[in-house]
């Protein structure tokens, strides 16, 4: 049996208390684990009978969340759980990054300011600095929405490496959201060429017929895009030509934010 401490065997019993949380007890079991456990042994640290952590371990499995080594029937941390830990290290950084300039753009535009990243093939909402004028977006931190009709998507898109956007375009069905949502994967293909070239994209309301929006890539690297950072008003008072109009200073403010990236990474 491996060596616990009583602060972790005081955290797994009043973890055990609640029911969502079963799936956290034994991954926390896993990480703490300097060796690959069996049931038995995950049973007793996490205080859940056999046949629950067995269920649960399928699922997790299933996540790659854990791996089973099938010779010895046990059980190790899978490279899920290590791409997630890196995910939120990552998502961290770009925050603590990114905040600063997002605020100076805010103080220019008056409008709302999204930090953007590609999570299971959907842009993610990762941090959100309001707009200062009555009428605002609702959109939430953590709210997933299409690549292929939104800023931020649109630029994440136009960045990634080719083998993964002709498995998107492959997998993912371009649904119309609205009058202006471009369907047509060729087409679709020819503006991420342009967004690459000219350096920023714009969501002409086709994600949501009442919003428009324009993004810039944040880099790690060269080519290598890891976010994007838009500004998103209400259509009515973001014309093309004024959002048009922020192109400089939000490209000039992604690259301070991307120097900055590269700097502490």
């Amino acid at each position: 049996m491996n060596n616990f401490t009583a602060e972790f065997l005081q955290k797994q019993n009043y973890l055990g208390t609640l029911p969502s949380m079963k799936a956290i007890q034994i991954m926390l079991a896993l990480a703490h684990s300097k060796d690959s456990m069996s049931i038995q042994e995950i049973s007793a640290v996490t205080f859940l009978s056999q046949s629950t952590v067995h269920r649960i371990l399928q699922e997790l499995i299933a996540a790659e969340y854990v791996t089973k080594d099938d010779l010895t029937k046990r059980y190790l941390v899978g490279t899920g759980l290590f791409e997630l830990a890196m995910t939120v290290r990552t998502s961290h950084f770009l925050i603590n990054a990114a905040a600063e300039g997002m605020q100076k753009l805010n103080e220019i535009t008056k409008e709302t300011i999204h930090l953007i990243i590609s999570i299971d093939n959907y842009a993610t909402y990762l941090y959100k600095i309001d707009c200062k004028l009555p009428i605002g977006l609702q959109s939430k931190v953590g709210n997933k929405i299409p690549l292929y009709c939104t800023s931020g998507g649109k630029m994440l898109l136009a960045y990634a490496p080719d083998d993964w956007k002709e498995r998107y375009f492959r997998d993912t069905e371009l649904v119309a959201r609205t009058s202006n949502t471009i369907t047509n994967i060729e087409k679709l293909k020819a503006e991420l060429e342009t967004i690459r070239k000219q350096g920023y994209s714009i969501d002409e309301c086709e994600h949501n017929p009442e919003v428009r929006c324009i993004a810039a890539p944040l880099f790690i690297g060269q080519g290598t895009a890891v976010g994007a950072i838009s500004i998103a008003a209400p259509q009515y008072r973001f014309s093309h030509e004024l959002a048009l109009s922020y192109t400089e200073d939000l490209v000039r403010i992604a690259d301070d934010i991307s120097a900055k990236i590269i700097r502490n990474g």
